[in-house]
């Protein structure tokens, strides 16, 4: 699968080539003409480390993914990027992480405010080269402080061992990286510049010196000692969350390094103990990303909203301007809309088939319409979206409607046209002409039962909805609600239980925000869905399963609502 990804590494003076370089890797492993780093600043000693094929200048009209490895982003920054694809931060700090579509760590945190949609230390490139044994004495030092080292710790570790410790030169060796400021080593001190592939040398030392970075992890995998001394006391805590020894921030305790050199059986489980794990290919886990069909609210609003849940396969949004929830999903759905899913995936979830359950939710169609025809007396054509077996168009042609439905399931058409002698079509409402389908281009009212929530193009469909409708006509629907007792007592677990086909969560404080914006007007609002028995303390014995329902019908708190509208006017551009 070939997708055009595009790099944004961490390029400024004193934050290291680390960034760079795993961007680097990441978009080689990709292979796909069009990926490539942004390089805003290129006369930067980092950026010289690209090569100019993958220099990226100015970004292209859309990317299928566009991947931030910085380390401090700024929420500017990925309102910037946003316009190009989905953005994926990769261990994102900064205000900018909760508005990244897709969140990866791969180093371990500090208690980040916003969770990560996956935390896998594995994503960490692995040398190839490992040792065979752990090392039991610490003779040959590798000295390891990235690509910049701007604050010469290289060579003041070296002096250190060299002249107060008393190391022999030839048993220290610096890495010299590409970026390097300059640096005077003691004479007999090995320095290795021009090394493409660092992670490939660390098998041949015992002992790895160097700060928090991918440096440390990569030492550590290769099954070296690995010992840090770290450019900031925050780099440090992340080394000690993440199970490393150190020996400081920016000097190393003498007396410690002293005994760690002399005495190394006291400290070798220390310095060996952490392990990295399963390598997993980042490359291949963003290749097999699904790009979300709209991103962004559904229904217009803000691109960039803060997430407020994450997990592997979705992350769910709060649009800032609507305050609808929404989910973007990165992995696909194993629901399909044939016959199964209203004949064993829904006996499934409710015991029963939806044949089955027809009359039942005939019956409750029923009810649906005694506030429909009060809204809307005259009566007259109407079309329900996503009308399933049929139990509503037959209870409205009872009442002395003129039904229509539609759905994307063809063996539910079928049923309908076959058993209950109703108009009906296959296909999507923004796609067919129902002019020549029904013979009608408005409608008196439209309709959508538990079909909403499953919408992504949801602010295409309000608008096609809003012209279906004549002036006055009746929009009605139900819904999961987001404020019913389910997600007061469990907001997290309300989101991560829900269907994986559905797309949005709606409260009713907020529907005249959100509808209003397409002309309509709320009339009426009826919290259904009542379940004592999910009351916590409450809902256990007879009396407190009363006293829940009574709570529940008094305050609101059903798990489902339905919301009639009036339209009113027409869509804001």
């Amino acid at each position: 699968m070939k997708k055009h990804i595009l790099c944004v590494p961490e390029v400024r003076p004193g934050h290291g080539t680390g960034h760079i370089k795993r961007c680097l890797e990441l978009v080689t492993a990709i292979g796909s003409p069009g990926s490539g780093l942004y390089l805003p600043h290129i006369g930067s000693a980092s950026a010289r480390l690209v090569p100019e094929h993958l220099r990226v200048t100015t970004p292209g009209e859309r990317y299928d993914l566009v991947v931030i490895d910085t380390r401090s982003l700024g929420a500017a920054e990925v309102r910037r990027f946003a316009e190009y694809g989905p953005v994926v931060g990769l261990d994102a700090r900064g205000s900018g992480r909760r508005y990244c579509d897709y969140l990866i760590d791969i180093l371990p945190h500090l208690r980040p405010s916003t969770p990560p949609n996956l935390a896998e230390p594995g994503f960490l490139a692995q040398p190839v080269r490992v040792r065979q044994d752990s090392p039991q004495e610490l003779e040959r030092i590798l000295l390891v402080f990235g690509g910049e080292d701007s604050l010469g710790l290289s060579s003041r570790m070296a002096h250190l061992l060299v002249r107060r410790i008393g190391v022999r030169p030839d048993r220290v060796t610096a890495l010299i990286g590409g970026a390097f400021h300059a640096q005077e080593f003691p004479e007999g001190v090995a320095c290795v510049r021009g090394v493409q592939n660092a992670k490939e040398l660390f098998a041949d030392y015992d002992l790895v010196i160097t700060q928090f970075g991918l440096a440390m992890f990569e030492a550590a995998a290769a099954g070296c000692a690995v010992a840090g001394v770290h450019p900031s006391r925050y780099h440090r805590r992340l080394a000690d969350t993440a199970g490393f020894f150190s020996l400081g921030v920016r000097r190393p305790a003498l007396r410690r390094l002293r005994q760690m050199l002399t005495q190394p059986e006291r400290y070798l489980e220390r310095l060996t103990g952490y392990s990295v794990g399963r390598e997993r290919s980042l490359s291949r886990f963003l290749l097999q990303l699904q790009t979300p069909a709209i991103l962004g609210s559904p229904a217009g609003g803000a691109r960039c909203n803060p997430g407020i849940e994450r997990t592997e396969h979705e992350t769910f949004f709060r649009c800032r301007s609507t305050r609808l929830v929404y989910k973007q999903r990165y992995t696909p759905i194993s629901i399909s809309y044939d016959q199964d899913y209203f004949g064993e995936e829904y006996r499934r979830q409710y015991g029963r088939t939806y044949a089955e359950d027809f009359d039942k939710i005939k019956a409750m169609g029923q009810e649906r319409l005694r506030v429909l025809n009060r809204l809307y007396p005259e009566k007259g054509s109407l079309l329900d979206i996503g009308c399933a077996l049929g139990p509503f168009l037959q209870a409205a042609s009872d009442e002395g409607w003129q039904p229509c439905g539609i759905d994307i399931s063809a063996d539910a058409v079928a049923w309908v046209q076959q058993h209950l002698n109703l108009p009906a079509a296959v296909g999507d409402p923004l796609e067919l002409d129902f002019q020549q389908l029904f013979g009608c281009e408005q409608f008196s009212a439209v309709t959508l039962w538990y079909v909403i929530e499953h919408i992504d193009r949801l602010d295409a469909l309000l608008r096609r909805i809003s012209h279906l409708l004549r002036p006055g006509g009746i929009f009605a629907l139900s819904t999961p609600n987001g404020a019913g007792v389910s997600a007061r007592t469990g907001f997290r677990r309300f989101l991560l239980n829900g269907p994986e086909d559905h797309v949005t969560i709606f409260e009713p404080r907020h529907m005249q925000t959100l509808f209003g914006r397409y002309g309509f007007q709320v009339e009426k609002i009826v919290i259904t869905g009542h379940h004592p028995e999910r009351f916590p303390l409450l809902g256990a014995g007879r009396f407190g399963r009363w006293l829940a329902s009574g709570i529940s019908r008094w305050v609101g708190l059903g798990d489902t609502f339905e919301l009639y509208l009036r339209k009113t006017g027409e869509p804001l551009v």
